[in-house]
């Protein structure tokens, strides 16, 4: 596009979900320069994210029982797959996911910490090979997420999650 003096360029439409994601982002970005990381909650909840991250991408769902609450939540948009409202919910979501895609892996991006919240923002990918809810095509995706934890007790007891997963479409 040519640009003349005094326009801008106009971007792409965003979807509301793309919207909400990057307000919700730039909301926690914005709380973390108002109040800063916490550094000692920052060596109190690494290892339990660091364990919450092998169990999805392991499939070792019992790494779960060490750092989530029985009654631990996964909220997320209504039509997502991936919600799960109980640790044994949360159980199945990755057992399920990782049938579908056996290679299913997450990688974080940034880590912030606080007291007992923890907002990280995270690539993952997979390749859909196995049996599952959906038909094994052989088709790679991957996509980004950012989530927003709240911990009790030294546990997980409720994640919000948006995640952009067109590309499994």
């Amino acid at each position: 596009m040519k640009l003349k003096k005094g326009v801008y360029l106009k971007f792409m439409p965003i979807s509301k979900k793309m919207k909400k994601t990057i307000a919700l982002f730039l909301f926690a970005m914005f709380f973390v320069a108002a109040f800063g990381q916490n550094k000692k909650a920052a060596k109190e909840l690494k290892p339990l994210v660091d364990k919450y991250i092998k169990a999805w991408n392991t499939g070792n769902v019992d790494l779960l029982n060490d750092v989530c609450h029985e009654d631990s939540a996964r909220i997320m948009s209504p039509t997502s797959r991936s919600a799960a409202s109980s640790l044994q919910g949360l159980k199945g979501v990755i057992t399920g996911l990782r049938t579908s895609y056996p290679d299913f892996n997450v990688k974080l991006v940034e880590v912030i910490y606080l007291e007992t919240k923890v907002i990280s923002r995270y690539k993952f990918s997979g390749t859909n090979t196995g049996p599952g809810e959906i038909a094994p095509t052989g088709k790679k995706y991957s996509g980004t997420g950012i989530s927003i934890s709240n911990f009790k007790n030294g546990k997980f007891i409720e994640e919000w999650a948006e995640v952009d997963n067109l590309s499994t479409m």
